[in-house]
């Protein structure tokens, strides 16, 4: 997250994660992505694929409460869509 920081040079972004990779994750890690993972960012888009990744993106959104607006999508052009709002 360091570099990220760095590289904003103190200005926020809307942010695209792509978790379409991921097949699991654990509590530390989400809680991570919650409190800190969000630092500096305007928005969250979270895209992931229908069957492992929203799964893991609606808990992590019911669960962990990110402080910024974050939501899941399945399709790219839409979480993009989302984020422009923000820019």
């Amino acid at each position: 997250m360091s570099d990220r920081i760095q590289f904003q040079n103190k200005t926020t972004y809307p942010v695209l994660c792509d978790i379409r990779g991921v097949k699991d994750s654990d509590k530390a890690g989400r809680d991570y992505l919650a409190q800190f993972g969000s630092v500096l960012t305007k928005a969250v888009a979270i895209l992931g694929n229908p069957q492992v990744s929203e799964t893991m993106g609606d808990f992590y959104l019911r669960i962990n409460k990110p402080t910024i607006p974050t939501l899941f999508f399945t399709d790219e052009e839409q979480a993009l869509a989302f984020l422009k709002s923000y820019l």
